[in-house]
């Protein structure tokens, strides 16, 4: 699988994970958020790359707190309406890629199955 491919794979997990798993928004980004730092962005598009290199920046901005990552505090210090705009932006990263190469539109299928 291409680059690409695996930035659309882990962008269509990352939003699966989000509407499909149990447990409270922030549990959920938690959880999402192992795929969406997981996007490469190297090889995509320039205003795909700045959104997905964005958005990655937005769940890691915290300092670490007793060994935690950067992610867990940044998202507990987010209020319910940040994670909202958040996973917004996630779903419009992942409907963009799947615009920009269509052909990939069965790796997104295939994730979230």
């Amino acid at each position: 699988m291409s680059t690409y491919g695996y930035a659309v794979e882990q962008a269509t997990g990352a939003v699966h994970v989000l509407a499909t798993t149990d447990g409270p928004l922030r549990q959920r980004f938690l959880d999402a958020s192992v795929h969406i730092l997981a996007i490469p962005t190297h090889d995509l598009p320039e205003h795909l790359k700045e959104q997905a290199e964005q958005l990655k920046a937005d769940l890691t901005n915290a300092e670490p707190t007793s060994g935690d990552d950067r992610v867990t505090p940044t998202i507990q210090r987010l209020s319910v309406t940040e994670l909202s705009r958040l996973a917004d932006r996630l779903v419009a990263l992942s409907e963009s890629l799947l615009r920009e190469r269509p052909e990939l539109w069965r790796v997104g299928l295939l994730t979230s199955a």
